[in-house]
């Protein structure tokens, strides 16, 4: 309930401050896509880029439910590092990066999950918003990466039962991010 919320709230605040969606007569659908790892390397190449791999946080939990990273903010519920990797102490808080780097177009992330797992993800751009829901952890091949020509503004995620989409009760389990990449800021 709170990520359909939180889903919701996104959206309203994506159509009321982003002059960039279609306008009348525009029979364009503006909105971010989805890129696997390699598409998101082949259009990135030779871009600007930052990549968080949470190196430099110590260990386990954190002291804040938000953390600041090189490339942008994340807001979870509580944040904890284990080998390098952050994960959540809250398995069914809303996961949010934003706060890129001004222009960042393309985003993307190592993600751990069990092939069972199942999410719901909001990515805002400038261009619109992008509502993916019920994606199974095998679907994304342990990656997770977004573009929008216009810029992005947030990539929240949240895992689901399973039940609730049809799917088997095994869905919901903790994930983890590493190697978080902003890239092609726009001049």
């Amino acid at each position: 309930m709170l990520f359909r919320g939180l889903a919701l709230l996104l959206v309203v605040l994506a159509l009321g401050s982003h002059a960039a969606m279609a306008k009348k007569g525009d029979n364009r659908q503006p909105t971010p896509v989805q890129m696997d790892l390699r598409e998101i390397q082949v259009a990135s190449a030779g871009l600007p880029t930052d990549t968080e791999t949470f190196a430099g946080f110590p260990e386990f939990a954190q002291p804040n439910d938000n953390l600041q990273l090189v490339n942008g903010t994340y807001y979870g519920g509580i944040p904890f590092i284990l080998g390098e990797t952050l994960y959540d102490n809250t398995i069914e808080t809303p996961r949010m990066f934003t706060n890129f780097p001004p222009g960042t177009r393309f985003w993307g992330a190592d993600l751990l999950a069990g092939d069972a797992a199942e999410f719901d993800i909001v990515v805002v751009g400038n261009s619109g918003v992008l509502v993916l829901t019920a994606v199974r952890g095998n679907q994304l091949d342990g990656f997770l990466g977004f573009h929008d020509p216009q810029g992005l503004v947030s990539v929240a995620v949240q895992t689901v039962d399973g039940s609730s989409s049809g799917g088997s009760d095994v869905g919901l389990g903790n994930y983890g991010f590493d190697n978080v990449t902003t890239a092609g800021w726009i001049d």
